[in-house]
């Protein structure tokens, strides 16, 4: 597998490096944790700084143009990049961010609970009120 960096461009108010790479393999396109294990190799970065972007790849030609983002540090990291290119990379975030959103996620499921039980009361007073309108259409 080669590797080629095609274009290096400093990006200094996102504190991050784009670099545009070409890739040729010879069975399958590289995954993206390989990928950006050499991008930190290539760039001597931490392999927790880097993000690749986009892997695009046409069928029956073993190459690949792939855009990868190279971060100064975790921080600008985690202002910079998108929730769905974290999941991607499994990007840790910091406690403190997962601790404030687990209680309000267990508020979210509290809440529906009692619109529920609303709901079934509801139900249950409607066939009630039915009876006597029926009664009155017999008479």
């Amino acid at each position: 597998m080669k590797i080629k960096i095609l274009d290096k461009k400093e990006q200094p108010l996102m504190y991050r490096q784009e670099l545009s790479l070409e890739v040729e393999f010879e069975s399958e396109v590289p995954s993206r944790d390989f990928l950006k294990k050499q991008v930190a190799k290539a760039t001597k970065a931490d392999e927790k700084l880097v993000i690749i972007e986009k892997i695009e790849s046409q069928f029956g030609v073993k190459k690949a143009m792939v855009v990868a983002h190279v971060y100064t540090d975790a921080k600008k990291l985690e202002t910079f990049v998108r929730g769905y290119m974290k999941k991607r990379h499994e990007v840790e975030t910091p406690k403190e961010e997962v601790k404030a959103e687990a209680p309000a996620e267990e508020k979210k499921e509290a809440e529906p609970e009692a619109p529920k039980e609303e709901a079934k009361e509801e139900v249950k007073e409607k066939p009630s009120e039915e009876k006597p309108a029926e009664e009155k259409k017999d008479e």
